[in-house]
């Protein structure tokens, strides 16, 4: 997965783009948005520190920049609360539709304040609006597309927008109600939330016919890979990592189909106990297995006992 990091003052490199595996990424992406949201927890100290760490791992940040030079101004960025009930902060998780019907209900706002259908005198032909925008701090919005047949249900915070709108809606405020609501139709709409449902609701991918199997005793010395095999019903392209241990081999692998995928191991010995695990994700749903076998007990030698 590709993160872009952009830099501000005097640095001559204002922005990097690097590859880093798709966990790695979503786990950073987490750690953000925990600390957006309550950038004065007990744990924000905690959660600043792994983002920097994280960042500086994959280079993100400068080399000759230690994480103690970019803690003030990342944590001052990071803490500044807004008392205005209806800007939001950024959200982590986007829907998109095209050729789409949607509603939005919450507590916020939009933009126009007062939508009403306009029609086209005589031909009765919608006139659609170029723009769309609304935020809520609870919100609830379902969005389908016409032409795909799919869409998604968001809720909790969120902001969106939609291109090409027609419909009718609302927006109140009378202190202490701030609400806002709508219905219609757009040319395309986008959505970041707290939650984000894909519609129809994701199929996790499975991980199945793991070799060696599971618990099993007298594995070969000379083995030399493990396999399993990987399925996503919904036909998505998944990402998947393998861990041993004590260590005799590992992988991280992307946008991989249905099919059986083997790693290499090796250096194993005689009679020990090896755990591996499989992490698969289809970028919505993540599943992880975990294995063991037993090495089998090689025959006494007492020439190489000395």
């Amino acid at each position: 997965m590709l993160i872009s990091c952009s830099t501000y003052g005097t640095r001559e490199i204002k922005s990097k783009e690097v590859d880093i595996p798709r966990s790695e990424a979503e786990s950073l992406l987490d750690k953000i948005n925990m600390l957006a949201y309550d950038p004065s927890s007990a744990k924000s100290d905690q959660l600043q520190l792994e983002i920097l760490e994280i960042a500086k791992e994959y280079n993100l940040i400068p080399k000759d920049t230690s994480l103690d030079d970019l803690k003030p101004s990342f944590v001052s960025s990071l803490s500044t609360e807004n008392s205005k009930k209806g800007i939001m902060p950024t959200t982590g998780i986007r829907g998109t539709a095209a050729l789409c019907n949607f509603a939005t209900t919450g507590e916020g706002s939009q933009l126009p304040i007062i939508i009403l259908p306009r029609l086209i005198p005589i031909l009765l032909i919608p006139i659609p609006r170029i723009f769309l925008h609304w935020s809520s701090l609870d919100g609830y919005t379902s969005c389908g597309s016409y032409l795909t047949g799919t869409g998604f249900i968001a809720g909790g915070r969120q902001t969106g927008t939609a291109i090409g709108f027609w419909g009718i809606g609302f927006s109140v405020f009378l202190p202490p109600v701030m609400a806002n609501g709508f219905f219609g139709y757009a040319l395309f709409a986008t959505c970041t939330a707290d939650y984000m449902e894909p519609w129809p609701p994701n199929n996790p991918p499975i991980i199945l016919d793991e070799k060696p199997l599971d618990g099993i005793y007298d594995i070969p010395v000379s083995q030399s890979e493990l396999s399993f095999k990987i399925e996503d019903k919904d036909g998505d392209k998944m990402d998947f990592s393998v861990r041993t241990f004590p260590d005799i081999g590992s992988a991280d692998e992307f946008n991989k189909k249905n099919g059986i995928y083997t790693i290499p191991i090796n250096n194993l010995e005689p009679k020990k106990f090896y755990s591996w695990s499989v992490e698969l994700t289809d970028g919505v749903d993540t599943i992880k297995k975990e294995y063991s076998f037993m090495t089998e007990e090689l025959p006494f030698n007492p020439f190489d006992e000395g």
